[in-house]
């Protein structure tokens, strides 16, 4: 994936290190950044009832993608793609500040609100849907895919199917521990995950046995 954490340097008692480095903004990348909004629409999983809301037949995403613009010359495709997970009762566009500086290195990230744990899910966020959003980044995985085949889109020839990431805050680095590293829920083509303060300290080490996927 290419993506490198240096510890370290960065963590002095002063923060010097730490206001330089928001000086510089963040060593942004060679790309400039577009982004847009899509309307994904999953028709072959729903979203269940709860509280007395009614299920929905299919999942609706709405995605936020960053995405490298200089490439209309096509020399610098196919890019690898991080599916982003936010956290419970947040939004899309929560760490903008990160997904764009990714996209300036040379990363599509796509950013979800998902269904029944973002901030305006109709009832307030409903915690149990967690075990289906992980069908939700495969989901979009899946989607992006087929965009990188269609000569037609924005996003033709952009994925690196082989470079596939996971990336989540909170409830969504759950959500992105589950999609890499779970058994039952789990993505293969998944290959680094980056959990960020993940709620997830009741899994145990034999969980992260089953998937060779490396976790930061």
């Amino acid at each position: 994936m290419g993506i490198l954490v240096s510890a370290g340097p960065g963590c002095s008692d002063s923060g010097t290190d730490l206001e330089e480095l928001a000086r510089e903004g963040g060593n942004p990348g060679p790309f400039a950044v577009d982004s847009t909004t899509l309307t994904l629409e999953d028709t072959t999983r729903e979203v269940p009832s709860r509280d007395g809301y009614p299920s929905s037949p299919t999942r609706t995403l709405v995605t936020e993608v960053w995405y490298p613009s200089s490439v209309e010359n096509g020399s610098d495709k196919p890019f690898p793609l991080i599916i982003f997970s936010h956290g419970f009762t947040s939004f899309r566009t929560q760490s903008d500040y990160l997904t764009e500086h990714l996209s300036s290195h040379g990363y599509v990230v796509a950013a979800p609100d998902f269904p029944l744990t973002n901030g305006l899910a109709p009832g307030g966020a409903y915690m149990p849907d967690v075990v289906n959003q992980p069908g939700d980044v495969s989901f979009l995985i899946d989607s992006f895919v087929g965009f990188s085949r269609d000569s037609g889109d924005r996003f033709y020839a952009m994925i690196d199917q082989e470079a596939i990431g996971a990336m989540g805050h909170s409830f969504g680095g759950l959500t992105t521990i589950l999609a890499s590293h779970s058994a039952d829920l789990g993505d293969d083509r998944i290959t680094a995950s980056f959990a960020l303060a993940p709620f997830a300290c009741f899994l145990d080490a034999d969980f992260f046995s089953v998937r060779e996927v490396p976790l930061f």
